[in-house]
């Protein structure tokens, strides 16, 4: 039973991660793009 709590715990965390670091590249992607534009 804990084994399992805690595997889904390690899952929770993994989505959590990707979805921070996907909201990160978005954002940096985004202010790349908007740089670019100002510079040209």
């Amino acid at each position: 039973m804990y084994l399992w709590v805690h595997v889904c715990h390690l899952r929770a965390i993994n989505t959590l991660l990707f979805l921070v670091y996907r909201s990160y590249t978005i954002y940096f992607f985004s202010l790349h793009v908007f740089l670019a534009e100002i510079n040209c």
